[in-house]
């Protein structure tokens, strides 16, 4: 889909100060290979403090609500790649969402990677994120953690069975719990991430979105939610330093009892940087099949 950013944001941090173009959305106005702590430090709660309980009733946040965390997988934890199709898959969108990827991956870069083995026997390489083991681990043990991803379960499930085998990880979502938009001119098939399905998942009320974080590299995962959205860069298999510094940012944000959505929303501008390709997407479009809160689409 062409609306998708083909470069790896690379060197220091590039933020916009205004949304980009929808047909050039630049990977370095949306993306971020760091995250600045003095921002982090000025938008964020202290750590060393919590929000009083009366802050944190008029913000509509019950005090010591705990952050639950939606990861994306693909080019957000992992990159696979040289796919080898078996029986009844025929076209990399039976296993993906579609998007401008490098078809091959050649050379040793130094990151782990490992041969995924599917049913029917399909195959592909998967390389491994730097450090993407020891931060499922951690954010498994502070928070409430999903995968959220638009992969099929065919493929993503035997995945997370090798990156997740102790099944730390609260849940797994797949394509079948996206909001399909189907039909679209000149496009494949899209899937949209409502967090409403992470927020039934976790036991919360399916509006209330207020400790809900989705981490992803796709600017399509933000449009049904934007104000929850960490964006980092897409990784297409050379290692960087990005998961520790994700890292950081949620256990700022946990340490906190404020509703995330202001605090992201000063530092991404998400709402603003994807509103020209919410119209694109979902101009005179019904709501999707799913529950994906077109009210909320709507006012953008």
């Amino acid at each position: 889909m062409r609306v998708l950013a083909r470069r790896v944001v690379t060197g220091r941090l590039v933020v916009s100060t205004r949304p980009p173009r929808l047909h050039r959305l630049q990977a370095s106005s949306l993306f971020v290979t760091a995250l600045p702590v003095p921002t982090l430090a000025s938008a964020l709660p202290s750590t060393g403090s919590r929000a009083s309980s009366s802050s944190s009733s008029a913000a509509g946040v019950p005090d010591a609500v705990p952050l639950v965390v939606a990861l994306d997988l693909d080019e957000c934890l992992v990159h696979s790649t040289n796919f080898v199709f078996g029986s009844g898959v025929s076209a990399p969108g039976d296993f993906r969402q579609h998007e401008v990827r490098p078809d091959i991956v050649e050379g040793d870069r130094g990151v782990e990677k490992f041969k995924l083995q599917m049913s029917g026997g399909a195959t592909c390489t998967v390389i491994k994120r730097k450090g993407v083991d020891e931060f499922l681990k951690a954010c498994s043990s502070d928070f409430e953690t999903y995968i959220f991803t638009a992969g099929t379960r065919l493929y993503a499930e035997p995945l997370l069975d090798i990156l997740d085998p102790e099944r730390l990880l609260a849940g797994r979502l797949y394509r079948d719990d996206c909001s399909a938009l189907r039909g679209l001119p000149g496009h494949q098939d899209q899937y949209l991430k409502d967090l409403s399905a992470i927020a039934k998942r976790a036991g919360r009320h399916g509006q209330d979105l207020a400790r809900i974080v989705l981490v992803d590299n796709n600017p399509l995962s933000f449009i049904c939610n934007p104000r929850n959205g960490v964006p980092v860069p897409h990784f297409l298999g050379d290692p960087d330093d990005v998961l520790p510094k994700v890292l950081e940012l949620l256990r700022r944000l946990g340490k906190s009892s404020e509703d995330v959505r202001p605090h992201l929303h000063d530092m991404y501008a998400l709402e603003d940087r994807v509103s020209k390709l919410q119209a694109k997407m979902l101009h005179g479009r019904k709501s999707p099949s799913n529950e994906c809160d077109m009210d909320q689409i709507s006012r953008l």
